[in-house]
């Protein structure tokens, strides 16, 4: 089997950074293929745990856009952070997430970050601008 390195190829999307090959684990699972988002209230000050902003999944496939704070120069800025995570369930029946993907999860990947991304782009635009 002859294998491609995709050294610093971004895969022809700049937005998703530098992408390596990924091993393969067949996990099978019955999650719903469907995609939908969940959209998350806004975390109180002094809140013990911080909610995601938004959740977006396809089957077995998530990603959580999470809101984080920074302070700099005295100023608060809000930045948004993605986590991309497949769950599946352990031979126990457990069920747990994983950082990995097989390659068949990439299509539900790359749509699952490009809505995502979407969803921040025109977050804070109005509808004359789009």
């Amino acid at each position: 089997m002859q294998q491609q390195a995709l050294g610093n190829s971004t895969l022809g999307n700049p937005a998703l950074g530098n992408l390596k090959p990924l091993g393969t684990r067949s996990v099978e699972t019955s999650v719903p293929t469907m995609a939908y988002a969940t959209q998350y209230p806004s975390h109180e000050q002094g809140s013990e745990h911080k909610l995601p902003a938004k959740k977006l999944r396809a089957g077995s496939i998530s990603v959580t856009i999470w809101n984080n704070d920074a302070v700099k120069d005295g100023r608060v800025n809000t930045y948004q952070t993605l986590n991309i995570e497949r769950g599946y369930q352990d031979k126990q029946g457990v069920w747990k997430n994983a950082k990995s993907f097989r390659v068949s999860d990439i299509p539900k990947v790359v749509t699952l970050l490009n809505k995502a991304y979407e969803s921040l782009i025109f977050k804070n635009q109005s509808t004359e601008e789009v």
